[in-house]
């Protein structure tokens, strides 16, 4: 298993230095089962099982107090992910941190197949939340990349607000 692993990691790397957003870790494990004896079916699993564990220590201090107040208010929030994790991992880590509830739209570009700033990646979260176009200035994205989040948000005509990854940092 370790040398099938090995064989696909090449494609993997192919992969992300051309900028092939649609293949995910999900396809690497299918490349894996395909190289070996190992059935189809079980590729989702080890697609999971190579994502991870999830602890809740990641998270930062007030997200849940924070999401919780703003659901209660019947505000919507979504999220829009740059991600090699095929996106039922990406629910199960949101799930094992107590987050996935609060979130009734995902879009995930290993799932897409495009990534931010790409403009049809909130474009994507538009269709699944029925945003019509003259709503577009109404929605906040919150983002801590200002090419990817920021720019991304702006050209796809949205309200951004930037969240610094390391606020103690100069």
């Amino acid at each position: 298993l370790n040398d099938a692993i090995r064989r696909c990691q090449g494609p993997y790397r192919e992969a992300m230095v051309h900028r092939r957003t649609g293949y995910n870790y999900l396809h690497v494990m299918r490349d894996v089962c395909r190289a070996t004896a190992i059935a189809q079916h079980l590729a989702p699993h080890m697609a999971h099982a190579f994502c991870g564990p999830r602890y809740h220590s990641w998270l930062h201090r007030g997200v849940t107090e924070t999401l919780r107040e703003l659901v209660s208010r019947s505000v919507p929030c979504g999220i829009i992910s740059n991600t090699r994790w095929p996106g039922f991992c990406m629910d199960a880590a949101f799930e094992a941190v107590g987050l996935l509830h609060f979130f009734k739209t995902r879009v995930y570009s290993g799932d897409v197949g495009v990534e931010k700033p790409d403009v049809s990646l909130f474009r994507a979260a538009e269709d699944l939340v029925g945003i019509a176009p003259h709503a577009r200035p109404r929605v906040l994205y919150v983002g801590n990349d200002l090419t990817k989040d920021v720019m991304g948000a702006r050209n796809a005509g949205w309200c951004v607000a930037f969240k610094r990854r390391y606020p103690h940092a100069h």
